[in-house]
């Protein structure tokens, strides 16, 4: 009985001390990315922010997100709905960095429109402060996993819509998407 016990401990020891090496050699370092909303524009539109393939959160203009993401090529995007013009940047982001994203909105006669500005320490200075204060005096928001699924679920359509028209552009080269590589000192 004694010799069962301790194989069995031995057993779960290395088991959970292999999965621990594992998880440290093999665990992917994450960067910080902040979505803001500062415009004053469409102040109670919400934007659907995006980042690949996965609804991340909806950003509000009192709100911010703030997302702990894989390192390297990620698409960042939003919209404020079906028939709004939708907004991509392109990131490359780095372990340990952080990023800011701000969203804002435009209007034109026919569609609405949401437009993603990269905000890093080469943007105007009153870009900067204000990037800092949203983020320091505005309410961050925590969605719950059981949220964010069932917006996924809702936004299907949306989603693959909205990659295939990144695609597109990209194929063709219709357009030039802002690129997102330089952090931001909070």
């Amino acid at each position: 009985m004694k010799t069962l016990i301790l194989k069995l401990f031995c057993i779960v020891f290395l088991l959970h001390f292999s999965n621990f090496s594992f998880s440290q050699n093999g665990s992917i370092e994450k960067a910080t990315l902040y979505i803001i909303k500062t415009g004053l524009y469409g102040a109670a539109l919400g934007a659907n922010v995006f980042v690949n393939d996965t609804f991340v959160g909806n950003c509000g203009n009192e709100e911010y997100l703030k997302l702990e993401i894989d390192t390297g090529f990620n698409l960042i995007w939003a919209n404020a709905g079906s028939l709004t013009k939708t907004s991509y940047i392109e990131a490359r982001l780095k372990a340990g960095k952080t990023y800011v994203v701000n969203v804002s909105h435009a209007f034109s006669i026919l569609v609405p429109s949401v437009n993603l500005n990269a905000i890093d320490d080469k943007s105007s200075k009153y870009e900067l402060e204000k990037a800092k204060n949203h983020i320091k005096n505005k309410r961050y928001l925590n969605y719950q996993s059981r949220q964010l699924l069932e917006k996924q679920q809702k936004l299907k359509n949306t989603i693959e819509n909205g990659l295939a028209i990144y695609k597109k552009l990209k194929e063709k080269r219709k357009c030039q998407f802002q690129q997102l590589i330089y952090p931001i000192t909070l």
